[in-house]
């Protein structure tokens, strides 16, 4: 049985790790857009791509997590995404879905695990790292969320809420011009 879980293991780290050249150049125009509108249409094709598991059933469970949430039954969205990340383990999406709904619930320690794994997962997932900024910002780490905005912004330049919040915090962390 050992020998036949390690045998596959290489095979699911190079599905894992494989490159993804739409996702890549995705990425590029999103970070080389001019204009905020060229930049959202980048954006939404990210998010479209980034939300497909390649697993009709992962795929089916999430959108019935987000409808749990809608109907404000956040228990029943967790066990949806629960066994979505289950079935695809190396899904960011996944992931970041369940974060999202433990930081709905103040369950601040849960959605930074979530999005560690997102991050680790897909390292240019521009909004977990605003998501995790977010908590750090919230439990006083200002320096730790300034620099994570700061990684959302070189993925995403033209992101408002991102340079919103960089704005917010330059005068904390870089000081005030006198």
């Amino acid at each position: 049985m050992a020998v036949a879980c390690g045998a596959g293991e290489p095979v699911q780290a190079q599905l894992r790790n494989k490159p993804d050249p739409a996702l890549d150049s995705l990425f590029e125009r999103l970070a080389k857009a001019k204009a905020p509108a060229q930049a959202e249409l980048a954006a939404d094709a990210i998010r479209r791509r980034l939300a497909r598991s390649g697993s009709d059933t992962a795929d089916l469970l999430l959108a019935r997590a987000n409808g749990a949430m809608v109907a404000d039954d956040p228990a029943l969205a967790i066990e949806l995404l629960d066994r979505a990340i289950m079935l695809r383990p190396h899904w960011a999406e996944g992931w970041n879905s369940r974060a999202l709904v433990f930081f709905a619930l103040d369950d601040l320690t849960r959605a930074m695990a979530d999005l560690v794994e997102v991050l680790r997962l897909e390292p240019r997932h521009y909004q977990a790292m605003m998501g995790l900024g977010a908590i750090m910002q919230q439990r006083g780490q200002i320096k730790a969320a300034y620099h994570l905005y700061q990684r959302a912004q070189a993925i995403y330049p033209l992101y408002d809420k991102c340079n919103e919040a960089i704005e917010k915090l330059r005068p904390q962390v870089e000081g005030r011009d006198l």
